[in-house]
């Protein structure tokens, strides 16, 4: 017996039913994709430079908050190019370690953990970059200094460095 109401097919041989397996593959693949919408959310919400819990948005310049100052999260880049992406991320981990808090003491403690988010475009940039004992004849100080998530929802040539180093304040999270 075969029947369907506009619903899943269900198969009955000698009284078991099963679910046809065309309807169970397309479940497994619901499945799937519902496990990379964490993931299409968070670059969406770093794309669109969302705002933080002030209103501000999340890359730009920030407004003085206790004796902190004023500061910016955003560097501008020297190219693409595994040199120049070592030069940047060198640049973007000194402005990051030199963010204040609200007493103006530093913010971050260390500089890791790091994590940097990219393109396919600039995935080979950072991995050369951050991967090579060697860069260019000399030794390159920041091999392993960043982990490296590499997302096919971004593109172009920006790229994003985090910080995971203070439990209590995440860049992003997710509750779930």
């Amino acid at each position: 017996l075969v029947t369907s109401n506009n619903g899943p097919t269900t198969y009955m041989l000698n009284g078991n039913s099963r679910t046809s397996p065309h309807i169970r593959k397309r479940i497994q693949q619901l499945a799937a994709e519902s496990a990379r919408f964490p993931d299409e959310i968070l670059a969406q919400t770093i794309l669109e430079n969302a705002a933080c819990y002030d209103g501000s948005a999340m890359f730009g310049t920030h407004p003085n908050r206790g004796t902190s100052g004023e500061q910016s999260n955003l560097v501008s880049g020297a190219g693409t190019g595994a040199d120049n992406f070592l030069d940047d991320f060198a640049s973007a981990r000194k402005a990051m370690l030199n963010f204040k808090d609200e007493s103006g003491r530093a913010f971050h403690s260390a500089t890791g953990p790091l994590t940097v988010v990219c393109s396919p475009d600039m995935q080979r940039d950072a991995e050369q970059a951050l991967g090579a004992v060697m860069l260019s004849n000399s030794t390159n100080t920041l091999a392993g200094a960043a982990d490296i998530i590499t997302t096919p929802l971004m593109a172009g040539n920006d790229w994003y460095l985090f910080s995971a180093d203070k439990p209590s304040a995440k860049p992003y999270f997710m509750q779930e």
